[in-house]
């Protein structure tokens, strides 16, 4: 037997109701332990004031690199920018590049 998990929480609430096992439920009352399950996890965890709840909470700190500044030139339809030769550290791959005031 599963401890601790859905299919534990399942298979007791199968037992409550004087069943061997959660799949001798009709479909439909399946999905009614299925719901009561999750409303149960939804009130365990979410604050009665609705709010969000403190353990969702993270606060991350991080810096981002001052914009740099250059001039590049690309060919009409092309995928890749020529120009001086710069340096961005693995940490700022992905970032944007702005071309007059879009991005």
């Amino acid at each position: 037997m599963p401890t601790g998990d859905l299919d534990y929480l399942r298979a007791d609430c199968a037992g409550i109701l004087g069943l061997p096992a959660f799949a001798s439920l009709p479909t439909n009352e399946q999905a009614q332990v299925d719901a009561l399950i999750n409303e149960a996890y939804r009130e365990c965890f979410i604050p009665p004031d609705g709010g969000r709840p403190r353990w969702s909470e993270q606060y991350v700190g991080f810096l981002l690199k001052a914009p740099a500044t250059f001039t590049a030139t690309m060919a009409a339809a092309a995928r890749t920018l020529t120009g001086p030769s710069i340096t961005l550290e693995a940490a700022y791959a992905g970032s944007m590049i702005k071309i007059g005031s879009k991005y």
